[in-house]
C-alpha cells in the first residue's frame, strides 16, 4: 500500500511541479537563469518567509513571468523542445476544460500546461501609508503573497488531419461538418444552422451502430446463443464502453452538470456526452458518406471491443 500511495504523490509531483518547471526553462533562458539562481528566502524589515512550499510556488510565479517576458520580446519557442506552441492572456485557446490562462504551452504530444498566477494585494502596503514605490515592489516579492494554478488538459483532434482519418477507417470528404456537429457538443450554446444537429448525428448513429452490431454479433454467436444477444450487445455499444473509444480517439467534452451535482453525476454526465460523441461521429460519417462509410467507421471503432465482448470461437 505505501508504494502505491508514494507513486501516487510521485505522479502528482511530476504533473504539477517538475514538467511545469522543465517546460517554462525550456522556452525561456531568464526563466533558466533563475531556475539556476539562488533560491534564497526572501527576508525585508519587517516579512520574512522560508516556508518550502511558499518558496516552491514563488519560484514558479517568477518563473511564469520569466517565460511571458521573453516570449513578448521572441513571440516564438525553440524548435527542439518539448514545447511547441506558447501563447500569452490569449481571448481563446485549445484547452477544452478550462478558460483561456495567463501563459499556454502546447507540447509536442498535444497535451496542454495551463498556467495562471498573481499576488495577492491584501498585503500590499503592508508597512502604512507613506510607503513608496520601492516598498510595493518588496510587497510583490513576498512568496506569501504569490500564487500560481497549474492545470493539465488535451488538444482535440483535427478532423481533416489524415491520421485522424485512419484512426477511424475513413476520411470525410468534408471535415466541416464533422467539425460543426462535433463543435455543437463541446462548446455549449452555439446554435447555428447546421444540415444536422449533434443530437440528431448522434441519433442516427445510435441506430446504425446497433444494427452493425447485432449483424456481427450474429455471425460470431453460434443459434443456441442467440437469447444473450441483448446483453451482448448493450455491454458493446454501452456509455462505458463507447466513452473508452471517444478517450482513445482523443474526444473531450464538458459536462454540462454542476459541480455541486458530485463526482458520480459528473463522472456520469462525461461518460454519457463521450458516448454521444462516437455516435455522432458515425451519424456523421452517414451524412457524409452514406451506410457504407457509417458501417467503415463502426466496423474500425468497434472491432477490438467486439472481440473483448464476443471473441471469435464463443459458444
Amino acid at each position: 500500500m505505501g508504494q502505491v500511495v508514494q507513486r501516487h504523490y510521485d505522479l502528482v509531483e511530476k504533473r504539477v511541479l517538475v514538467d511545469p518547471i522543465l517546460a517554462l526553462i525550456q522556452i525561456s533562458p531568464t526563466a533558466q537563469k533563475t531556475f539556476l539562481g539562488d533560491w534564497t528566502p526572501y527576508e525585508s524589515e519587517s516579512v520574512a518567509s522560508d516556508e518550502p512550499l511558499d518558496m516552491v510556488e514563488h519560484l514558479v510565479y517568477r518563473l511564469v513571468f520569466d517565460a511571458i517576458r521573453d516570449l513578448a520580446n521572441t513571440r516564438t519557442v525553440p524548435p527542439d523542445g518539448v514545447v511547441r506552441e506558447a501563447r500569452v492572456s490569449g481571448v481563446s485557446n485549445l484547452a477544452q476544460r478550462h478558460e483561456p490562462p495567463l501563459l499556454e504551452l502546447v507540447l509536442r504530444d498535444d497535451d496542454i500546461l495551463g498556467f495562471n498566477a498573481g499576488f495577492d494585494t491584501e498585503h500590499l502596503f503592508y508597512q502604512g501609508e507613506d510607503d513608496g514605490p520601492e516598498d510595493m515592489a518588496e510587497a510583490t516579492r513576498n512568496p506569501e503573497d504569490c500564487w500560481v494554478d497549474v492545470w493539465w488538459d488535451h488538444c482535440p483532434p483535427s478532423w481533416s488531419d489524415p491520421s485522424f482519418g485512419a484512426k477511424i477507417g475513413y476520411s470525410f470528404e468534408d471535415p466541416m461538418l464533422l467539425n460543426r456537429i462535433l463543435e455543437e457538443s463541446a462548446v455549449p450554446g452555439t446554435k447555428k444552422d447546421r444540415p444536422i444537429t449533434f443530437k440528431q448525428a448522434a441519433w442516427l448513429g445510435d441506430n446504425i451502430l446497433d444494427a452493425w452490431a447485432t449483424s456481427a454479433l450474429l455471425v460470431r454467436l453460434n443459434s443456441e446463443r442467440v437469447k444473450d444477444l441483448d446483453l451482448l450487445r448493450q455491454r458493446l455499444t454501452s456509455n462505458e464502453a463507447l466513452a473508452r473509444i471517444a478517450r482513445q480517439l482523443g474526444l473531450r467534452v464538458t459536462p454540462r452538470t454542476q459541480p455541486s451535482a458530485g463526482e458520480a453525476a459528473m463522472r456520469d454526465a462525461e461518460e454519457g456526452m463521450l458516448g454521444d460523441s462516437v455516435e455522432a461521429l458515425v451519424g456523421a460519417a452517414y451524412m457524409d458518406g452514406g451506410l457504407k462509410a457509417a458501417h467503415a467507421v463502426a466496423k474500425r471503432l468497434m472491432m477490438r471491443p467486439l472481440e473483448a465482448v464476443a471473441p471469435t470461437g464463443y459458444p
